[in-house]
């Protein structure tokens, strides 16, 4: 009895030092993601608006070298979140126009794919394992390429998000924000925010890069945390993927809450590499999971003015959208999900595929159409 009781005891003393852990480093983290923000702001203010401005938008001037560029940076960072909260920043702070954002925020929905489909080549070791990783893997990239192609001659030739996005917050009177200067300047990081401008000497571009590394390093840390924690404490979560629309809202509200469909998406490739969700299921579990990261922006939004709230809600609406044309229609379901499923083929036969398609998808194509388009 003696022993049991002091197993017990143990085991109780253990769950809630982890849930004190748990709890101390999410506070760690959600105070990282707010002094990113305010950092970030404070160094475009020192920024000036002249010369950035201008360097930015003349980069990003033709819709498809913003969408390139999106999907490039994106991929090196493997965050959209982080990408999405930059660009709402520069675009607040009117260092980067609203239409050149648009095309950006869509190149930055492809690019968060990667991490997803690095760790399906990590199952290379089997070939039988590898076949069933890629296609689970590779569905969330070919699901936003697919929303991209459909959304992005919408966008440039009708301006169907953008317009959408400005129709809403006229209509929404609680979305309307003045316009007014940045200021995310919170008092528990505004001391700081003081001192590390000092410390690096008002080095802007070594300021800008600190604070998207702190900011990525802030996202990251947050979805790993809680993708930890899930794991830990997730033993039902299969049963709520086993319906089309219940996967759909699992992968929404994880997302919401890790901030980080790049995390959230890895985390059911084992689960369909084990055979314990079909694929079908897996890939309405990956849209959900693309309307919660977008959270993100709205929130970095919501402090600042009411143009880049309007950047914040496109990204909304592009991938709310892309789940309005692609889950309820059974046909359309499956377009992404065989283009997922013909490169798990070709990977099983010759590995190389596998490589060779996050090569040129992500890094090759983007930077020699990036490079073409500045020569005409």
């Amino acid at each position: 009895m003696i022993t049991s009781l002091l197993k017990s005891t143990v085991n109780t003393q253990k769950k809630t030092y982890s849930s004190a852990v748990v709890i101390f480093s999410v506070l760690l983290t959600i105070y990282a993601f707010v002094l990113a923000i305010g950092l970030m702001q404070a160094t475009l203010k020192l920024a000036g608006h002249t010369y950035l401005s201008e360097m930015l938008n003349n980069q990003t001037a033709n819709p498809f070298v913003g969408l390139f560029i999106g999907l490039l940076a994106t991929a090196l960072i493997q965050s959209s979140s982080t990408t999405t909260s930059v660009l709402v920043l520069l675009v607040s702070s009117r260092l980067l126009g609203f239409q050149e954002a648009v095309y950006m925020i869509m190149g930055a929905n492809i690019g968060t794919t990667i991490t997803s489909t690095f760790v399906g080549l990590s199952y290379f070791s089997d070939k039988n394992e590898f076949r069933r990783a890629i296609p689970t893997a590779t569905a969330h990239d070919f699901f936003n390429i697919c929303s991209t192609i459909l959304l992005f001659p919408l966008e440039y030739y009708l301006g169907m998000l953008s317009k959408t996005a400005i129709w809403l917050i006229d209509q929404i009177p609680f979305l309307q924000i003045n316009e007014k200067p940045l200021n995310f300047d919170f008092s528990i990081s505004k001391a700081l925010v003081n001192q590390i401008i000092q410390l690096f000497g008002q080095n802007i571009w070594v300021l800008f890069g600190f604070s998207v590394l702190l900011l990525l390093v802030a996202i990251k840390l947050f979805a790993q945390i809680l993708k930890f924690y899930l794991a830990e404490n997730g033993e039902t979560l299969n049963r709520y993927l086993d319906k089309d629309y219940r996967a759909l809202l699992t992968g929404f509200v994880i997302t919401s809450l890790v901030q980080s469909s790049s995390a959230v998406t890895s985390m059911i490739i084992p689960v369909s590499v084990a055979r314990k969700i079909t694929l079908n299921n897996a890939f309405c579990f990956i849209m959900g999971s693309n309307v919660g990261t977008t959270l993100t922006a709205v929130f970095v939004a919501l402090d600042n003015s009411t143009i880049a709230l309007q950047l914040a809600l496109v990204h909304v609406l592009f991938n709310v959208l892309g789940v309005i044309v692609f889950f309820p229609i059974p046909f359309l379901r499956r377009i992404p999900i065989i283009l997922a499923k013909k490169l798990g083929r070709m990977a099983w036969e010759n590995q190389i595929y596998g490589f060779l398609y996050i090569i040129c998808t992500f890094f090759l194509i983007p930077y020699i159409l990036i490079s073409l388009s500045r020569l005409f």
